[in-house]
């Protein structure tokens, strides 16, 4: 939903506390201990390698996210994907940022990645 992304990045932008931005924080981190309980779960059974920064983590998926949604205009054209409708390149930028987090955070993840 790339209209209320950018509703959420805007007021995160103003930064005050309480109000939307407190809620906005709240979510976020609900969101961060369920994914540093994987992490850790990951990391105790020998799968995650130890040194993982999750906040770091957290918000390279985040603003890779936001990146492609504030620049779309520069995406579509870099990629000559101006004739594809909105709805054609949402489901054409999710399957393709699925993959690129994937395996980006594969590599990250993993102890393979030594």
């Amino acid at each position: 939903k790339p209209q209320f992304h950018k509703l959420m990045l805007r007021e995160q932008l103003d930064d005050k506390p309480g109000g939307v931005t407190g809620m906005i924080n709240e979510l976020k981190m609900r969101n961060y201990g369920q994914i540093r309980k994987l992490i850790q779960e990951g990391q105790k059974s020998g799968e995650f390698r130890k040194s993982i920064d999750i906040t770091l983590m957290m918000a390279t998926m985040v603003g890779t996210v936001s990146q492609i949604i504030i620049s779309e205009r520069f995406y579509r054209t870099a990629n000559n994907l101006d004739n594809l409708t909105q709805e054609e390149f949402n489901t054409y930028m999710q399957k393709k940022l699925n993959n690129h987090l994937k395996n980006l955070f594969k590599l990250t993840l993993t102890n393979e990645a030594k």
